[in-house]
């Protein structure tokens, strides 16, 4: 479907029951600000737009007017009009460093890094002499920290070697070697959703197809699989990211014997260590007969500024990655992987305590969105929970948390076809206070936007969805 006719489908809603100009506008912003408009993207022709859209050009241009006060477009002679990505988008920051006053950030679901990773670093300056004297380059990662996560695979009931793991920049970096050592260009992928951004960010930067299974309260929805031929899943069994699932194992299994033989599963384990109920721990690679590569990370347990993760997978699989990937990095730093290795030999001593700090900051929200009468699912695992807004929208919500000193992401961008805006994904890393604080700021935003009482958008699945 072409950018007009998806635009007609997107904003026609908006035309109804109020001032045209400033439905196109409010429509256009919404667009924009949950990223089903890309930075960058060339938009129609205002008399194009105009006529598709059965409007006259003088309320297009009055539109685009507003929106190019407020920085959202560009106009430029023979260049047209383009998507302006604001500095102040609070949900376009992925490294967090843009603030605004004590705005409250609930757009990173990561924890402190805390005294541990900052023991660890300073262990990893005192062990890192002896690398000094050679090139500090290992594709396949420090064999010392590839050996410890084995065992802790071995442990947990996948016998694994060494041999078997990479270790990668993170686990985002580990799929995005995968995409570009197995799959070819327009392959289908099969992706959750709702689903971490990223994923379906790095599946269309390869210029690859992203399509969705269903996760909603009821699990994984593998009704429509059959005649799935995807070249690769990702999977996130173990505390799926943004809605907090735990899956059990005939959960696994059903998925996995929905899928065809020739799609190569790959299980998503970043969350694997904060669990809200007994668990087997086993991994998914353990409970089938079938290839199943298992991406880690130490982003979410420790920190995510050590930049260390890995790939465990078969021999060759993981071999060939290695060669492929030197074409594009030369592996992760020396001393995040010894500061990764210092970790791990201490996990079993040091993840107690740092889940007792995710358990009374999942309490702590939990009891917040319950005074709020906000529904809800209550995750299984993960840090974040996944919030059913009712008749609100996210994207609006998302608009003005901000003037309530709260920064928070709307549910369409945790999604392949543009959907979910009545979802909010609110993390729990937070000290408690603060989030008691950031729910009652948004249940002010929350009644603002319900105001508006904005009809559904749902979007067509198009590559303009991130």
């Amino acid at each position: 479907m072409a950018l007009p006719d998806r635009l007609v489908g997107w904003l026609t809603p908006y035309l109804a029951g109020r001032p045209v100009t400033h439905g196109l506008a409010e429509g256009l912003r919404g667009l924009i600000l949950d990223g089903r408009l890309l930075p960058e993207v060339r938009l129609p022709s205002e008399r194009a737009l105009a006529e598709a859209l059965g409007l006259s050009r003088a309320t297009v241009t009055s539109a685009f007017d507003v929106l190019r006060g407020e920085g959202l477009l560009r106009s430029r002679p023979g260049d047209g009009t383009r998507i302006v990505l604001p500095s102040h988008r609070p949900y376009a920051d992925p490294d967090g460093v843009a603030r605004r006053g004590d705005a409250i950030d609930l757009t990173a679901a990561v924890l402190p890094a805390g005294d541990a990773v900052d023991e660890a670093m300073r262990h990893a300056a005192f062990q890192l002499s002896p690398f000094l004297t050679g090139a500090g380059v290992h594709p396949s990662g420090l064999d010392e920290l590839r050996a410890v996560i084995a065992d802790r695979y071995t442990r947990r009931g996948l016998p694994t070697t060494g041999e078997q793991v990479l270790i990668t920049s993170g686990a985002l970096h580990g799929w995005n070697l995968l995409l570009g050592a197995v799959a070819s260009p327009g392959a289908h992928i099969l992706v959750e959703q709702p689903t971490y951004p990223s994923v379906v960010d790095a599946v269309l930067a390869h210029r690859l197809r992203p399509l969705p299974l269903p996760v909603d309260e009821d699990g994984w929805d593998v009704s429509q699989l059959s005649s799935n031929r995807a070249a690769l899943a990702h999977l996130t069994f173990d505390g799926h990211n943004p809605t907090g699932r735990w899956a059990s194992d005939a959960e696994r299994g059903a998925v996995l014997a929905a899928l065809p033989r020739s799609t190569l599963v790959v299980c998503d384990e970043t969350l694997v260590d904060f669990p809200h109920q007994a668990v087997t721990g086993t991994p998914t690679a353990a409970l089938t007969g079938r290839t199943v590569v298992t991406l880690g990370s130490m982003s979410k347990t420790f920190w995510p500024g050590l930049r260390v993760g890995w790939i465990r997978g078969p021999v060759g699989l993981v071999s060939r990655i290695a060669a492929v990937r030197t074409g594009v990095d030369l592996g992760p730093a020396v001393v995040g992987q010894l500061a990764a290795r210092h970790l791990l030999d201490r996990a079993d001593q040091l993840l107690p305590a740092r889940r007792r700090v995710v358990a009374a900051r999942r309490s702590a929200l939990l009891e917040a969105l319950d005074t709020a009468d906000w529904p809800h699912q209550r995750p299984g695992g993960g840090l974040s929970v996944w919030v059913d807004l009712g008749g609100i929208s996210s994207t609006d919500l998302a608009r003005l948390a901000p003037e309530h000193g709260v920064r928070v992401t709307p549910g369409p961008r945790f999604t392949v076809t543009g959907t979910h805006d009545r979802h909010l994904r609110l993390p729990f890393v937070l000290p408690p206070a603060t989030l008691a604080d950031a729910v009652r700021r948004l249940s002010e935003a929350a009644t603002r936007a319900g105001r508006a009482r904005r009809p559904s958008r749902q979007a067509p699945y198009s590559s303009w969805v991130v």
